[in-house]
């Protein structure tokens, strides 16, 4: 069956290749973004389920699969094939373990800005496909906004790619934020490429152990400082018991700023990370919770409704409000535009049907 892809190592499955508790049939082992499309190819031509894999460190998270054929395992697609190191840009395939690339990019005197978890055995493809956050997103955004070019195999076979080598690419659609996250679900993610940091001169670690009541407030005091932390984590494995709370400062002054930050919050400052940061521990259960900032999700809920008037606390002062975006209310409506609300559009929904103008 699979073993008739030219030139592509299949095997049988053992105890060890099973998917959440799937045992698949057969394992393949591409080498080439060419050979994984012949095999998906093949698969899709026969009705064979797929699931593909890296450094194996997440593939129990989820429900299991409904069947599963060939694992793809992409441990062979493993090179780094262009460190643009002038650009600060990284093209690498997707098997290659996010230590490998730290220890290359390292050497240049850059990063790729990502904290994940099981760093030795985790690969570019499975952080991509899992949209795995660290701490450090807070200051430079998740793997999606690294991602500025990525080359996938859909499960026809067919090759697509998208974006390219230069951070400001807008050519064709983002394929790359469509992928990340998707758990393989879509297609298999071949080769990615990254925009780059340089490594921060100095790294300093503010920690300091809370009540449970003290976390938040300090949080989010640290969060707001203008000595700009690019973390902030919290460490509570004992829900009745206290918290340890860490903030990182990087680059230049890291030691007065967070000097700053342990005015704030207490504790001491040290140049070690600690050893709980970043990590995921008893992944057995995970939730993942996402917030709008303090104050934004209360209003937007109950208010605009269709067919009430304005009011005066809408919109919110210096905004202008129009199908869930907000606008500087010094640059809406824009000067070329008209407003279908006589009386301006400061409010949603306008008195009036009609164009409001763009504000795309």
């Amino acid at each position: 069956m699979i073993a008739e892809v030219a030139e592509v190592t299949v095997r049988d499955a053992v105890p060890e290749d099973a998917v959440n508790g799937v045992l698949p049939r057969w394992v393949a082992l591409p080498e080439t973004v060419e050979e994984i499309a012949a095999v998906l190819r093949a698969c899709a031509e026969r009705d064979l389920a797929v699931v593909p894999a890296g450094g194996g460190t997440k593939l129990h998270w989820g429900p299991p699969p409904e069947r599963c054929d060939v694992l793809l395992d992409l441990c062979c697609v493993n090179e780094i094939l262009e460190h643009a190191a002038g650009d600060l840009v990284v093209r690498a395939q997707a098997g290659v373990t996010m230590d490998a690339l730290a220890g290359t990019l390292a050497a240049k005197g850059q990063e790729l800005a990502l904290d994940v978890p099981f760093p030795q055995d985790a690969t570019v493809g499975g952080t991509l496909a899992t949209a795995l956050p660290g701490p450090r997103s807070f200051r430079y955004g998740t793997a999606r906004d690294l991602l500025i070019g990525i080359t996938v195999v859909l499960p026809d076979g067919t090759i697509a790619r998208s974006g390219g080598k230069v951070v400001k690419n807008v050519a064709g659609y983002d394929l790359g934020k469509l992928f990340t996250g998707s758990y393989g679900t879509l297609g298999v993610i071949a080769e990615a490429t990254f925009r780059l940091h340089p490594l921060p001169a100095a790294r300093r670690w503010v920690v300091t152990e809370l009540d449970r009541a003290e976390a938040a407030p300090v949080a989010a005091a640290l969060a707001t400082s203008q000595a700009e932390p690019s973390a902030v984590e919290v460490d509570w494995p004992d829900p009745g018991g206290p918290v340890t709370l860490a903030a990182l400062v990087e680059g230049a002054a890291a030691e007065a700023r967070a000097g700053a930050l342990r005015e704030l919050a207490g504790g001491s400052v040290t140049e070690e990370r600690p050893p709980w940061w970043g990590l995921i521990e008893h992944d057995e259960v995970l939730a993942e919770a996402r917030f709008l900032p303090a104050g934004a999700g209360a209003s937007s809920t109950r208010w605009p409704r269709p067919g009430w008037p304005c009011a005066a606390r809408w919109p919110p002062a210096g905004c202008c409000w129009r199908r869930g975006a907000t606008w500087p209310r010094t640059s809406w409506p824009p000067p070329s535009r008209g407003c279908a609300n006589e009386r301006g559009c400061t409010c949603w929904p306008p008195r009036t049907t009609g164009s409001t103008g763009g504000g795309r």
